[in-house]
């Protein structure tokens, strides 16, 4: 998110051959075209010390391709910093990073819905149109510098029936060195464009509220990137571009946000300062409606940290606490521990400056968490980078299918979800919209003569330990009941009081059950004229007895082998063992002839011993489970470290380079009797996450360019 006062510099058309700056780009503005398709990947790259054309590719929806070059065009980057004549490029700046290319310009072969188009550009063939939008300030005077930003893509295939509307986002990075010829003067060496696909799964992205522009998101590389149009998080009602997926209880959102531009302006090819009031960060949301309950730890084109909530659905919003910080390039984190949700900035990612919190009664478990992107300028899109992204919830995922009945079209119910009891009650269950507790419809069982009802659902339970079933329930007279059931046998069940309409109970009851066990959550309705009504229904494997407050997960290729020292609440474990997957140390097993500076990475790793056999998969260790001791133990189960992705960095032989990533833990650690055949003494299951720190030793390889070892992986846990 960077920002500082503009320097505009005035549009310049370059009558000769153009350098290519890349492609990047996803998000929906409004276009005149009916037809409008997706752009899902693609690369330009642009060297600007050397007079020749970049090539481009484009790939989208529908199977659309496009291989080609770039000649004559519009180019800012170069005319900014390399006419003769043109606005300074110094730091501080705001560099324009517009692009175009039409027609003639842009020669290549093309395909689309299984046609190819062999000579898209010339004079009497289909042609294309591309243009890119965004802008990035210059930093400080060094050596040479790396800077990222967002960018905005639209364009037009012209085809037989009409033009087909293109349009995407994505990242834009500029090599750049001082102009030898102008001292105190960047130079703009090497653009690279490159096109995002849709975020992964779980990630969903949304426009909540009015908006005049569609928003943009993709992922590219490790970054997230996310524009955002609306006129402001604040007041009774928000308007904003919204990253997120869903979380359950006790939630810790951190994320390293960075570069916030004006990435779509009026006057495309200018560079124009964002917003004051333009903002991105991190959201809790109970739901995607304009006045959902909220709280977003923000910062703001010039460094401020704001931390604001919303406590009740349409009220108005809060300002409780902020900072001035003066950087757009901070790290930012959120966290929810029951009611409580606290916020904290950090200019590196380990040191951390608490920002304030506050109470806020979600009205439930399950919520909605992300990135939050408002722009405060209905003609512009305001873009940012989010990179080291993790979001770690302290209770699973709901195991329950259309827990809230929202993906029903009343008075439907049915599998994968809910089912009707009609096997043993005299009235089917149904879904409706009469009276929902959250979003637009409810479960409910309603008779007016003296039959019974109910309504059940089933899941395999996918690990030992104990399980929490909450679901809000109402009903108009006694009698009513939610419960849980185990392998058929009731396991524990609570009372529907009768209550006003409207007027939804919280109903919380815990378990336990063994893996693969069968759990069927049910309502039922007595024999009376009346209803039960039930919503907003959950089933979470508890990670509270397996929750890793505090340790450390080290491994050491050198001795080929790992070691771990786990705490949390109810154990205390300590191990090592031989050997296990560990992605860092397969991509540069050969000779480290595939850990090169620039290359990209994953820190995940983890540990599989189902069928410990004694001296032969040695994994060894002690532990203390709920306060009883096992000394020696065998080790067992199946624990991955899911780690994200680092790139590389410079380095001459003999350097140390250390990259880092934000890293979740899951999965069951069993202990066995070391001696004999091997029986079950405790199984926990694991949840929590922290930072994976990877050390590597940099070396020449055997061409003689720069290669890396692995020295040392440590994944250290950070308290939930």
């Amino acid at each position: 998110m960077t920002c500082s006062h503009s320097t505009r510099h005035g549009y310049a058309h370059r009558a000769g051959p153009v350098l290519c700056a890349g492609l990047l780009v996803f998000v929906g503005v409004s276009h005149a075209s009916a037809q409008n398709l997706t752009i899902t990947g693609g690369t330009l790259d642009a060297d600007l010390n050397i007079t020749q054309s970049a090539g481009i590719t484009l790939q989208g929806d529908r199977g659309f391709t496009f291989t080609g070059a770039s000649f004559i065009g519009h180019f800012k980057p170069w005319d900014d910093c390399h006419l003769v004549g043109a606005a300074p490029c110094g730091p501080g700046d705001r560099v324009s990073l517009y692009a175009s290319w039409s027609s003639s310009d842009l020669p290549g072969v093309a395909t689309l819905d299984g046609t190819t188009y062999p000579k898209v550009g010339g004079p009497a063939d289909p042609g294309l149109t591309v243009e890119f939008f965004g802008s990035v300030l210059l930093p400080p005077l060094s050596e040479s510098a790396t800077v990222v930003a967002p960018i905005a893509f639209d364009g037009k295939f012209y085809v037989p029936g009409g033009p087909i509307t293109l349009f995407g986002s994505g990242m834009a990075t500029l090599t750049i060195t001082p102009d030898r010829a102008i001292p105190g003067r960047w130079r703009v060496n090497q653009v690279h464009y490159q096109l995002g696909p849709a975020l992964p799964s779980p990630w969903m992205a949304a426009d909540v509220g009015a908006v005049s522009l569609p928003g943009r998101s993709a992922a590219v590389g490790d970054s997230i990137v996310v524009l955002g149009d609306g006129t402001d998080v604040w007041g009774t009602a928000d308007a904003f571009r919204f990253v997120h997926q869903p979380v359950s209880g006790d939630t810790a959102i951190s994320a390293h946000l960075s570069t916030g531009e004006k990435t779509y302006p009026v006057i495309a090819y200018t560079s124009t300062t964002p917003d004051a009031f333009a903002k991105a960060g991190l959201m809790l949301r109970e739901s995607l409606g304009a006045g959902s309950p909220s709280v977003i730890v923000d910062v703001k084109p010039n460094g401020e940290i704001e931390f604001m909530v919303r406590y009740a659905a349409g009220e108005p919003t809060i300002y409780l606490g902020g900072a001035d910080t003066g950087s757009t390039d901070l790290w930012l984190s959120l966290r929810r521990t029951g009611n409580s949700v606290s916020a904290a900035y950090s200019a590196d990612g380990h040191m951390w400056v608490d920002v304030g919190s506050a109470s806020v009664p979600f009205g439930g478990a399950n919520l909605l968490g992300g990135i939050a992107v408002t722009s405060h300028d209905p003609s512009a899109l305001f873009g940012v980078l989010a990179d080291h992204v993790s979001i770690r919830s302290t209770t699973r995922t709901n195991l329950l299918t259309r827990g809230n009945f929202e993906d029903y079209n009343p008075p439907a119910l049915g599998l994968p979800g809910w089912v009707s009891d009609d096997d043993l009650r005299q009235v089917p269950a149904k879904s409706e919209t009469h009276q929902p507790h959250s979003g637009f419809k409810n479960g409910a069982c309603w008779t007016p003569d003296y039959l019974d009802c109910g309504m059940y659902q089933e899941v395999n339970a996918p690990a030992s330990g104990r399980y929490t079933f909450t679901i809000y329930a109402t009903a108009d007279r006694p009698g009513g009941l939610v419960g849980v059931n185990v392998n058929g046998l009731t396991a524990t069940y609570s009372e529907v009081n009768a209550a006003a309409f409207g007027a939804y109970a919280l109903h919380t009851m815990t378990i336990t059950a063994a893996a693969n066990d069968i759990v069927r959550v049910w309502m039922y309705s007595p024999a009376s004229p009346g209803y039960v009504v039930v919503d907003d229904a959950s089933l979470v494997l508890d990670a509270g007895e397996g929750l890793v407050t505090s340790g450390t997960w080290t491994i050491t290729p050198i001795a080929s082998d790992g070691a771990f020292s786990l705490t949390g609440a109810t154990f205390d474990v300590n191990g090592t063992y031989d050997g296990g997957p560990t992605s860092l140390l397969s991509q540069c097993a050969t000779s480290g002839q595939r850990c090169r500076p620039g290359d990209t990475v994953n820190l995940s790793a983890g540990f599989t011993n189902e069928t410990p056999v004694p001296f032969e998969n040695p994994a060894r260790g002690s532990a203390t489970i709920g306060g009883v001791t096992y000394s020696p133990v065998q080790f067992g189960g199946t624990v991955s470290l899911s780690g994200g992705s680092a790139r590389l960095p410079d380095a001459a032989p003999g350097d140390l380079a250390i990259v880092t990533s934000p890293f979740t833990i899951s999965g069951t650690l069993k202990g066995f009797n070391l001696f004999g055949e091997p029986s079950q003494l405790f199984a926990v299951p694991l949840a929590g996450g922290g930072t994976a720190r990877a050390e590597l030793l940099a070396g020449p390889g055997i061409d003689g360019s720069i290669v890396f070892s692995v020295y040392r992986i440590t994944y250290e846990f950070e308290p939930q």
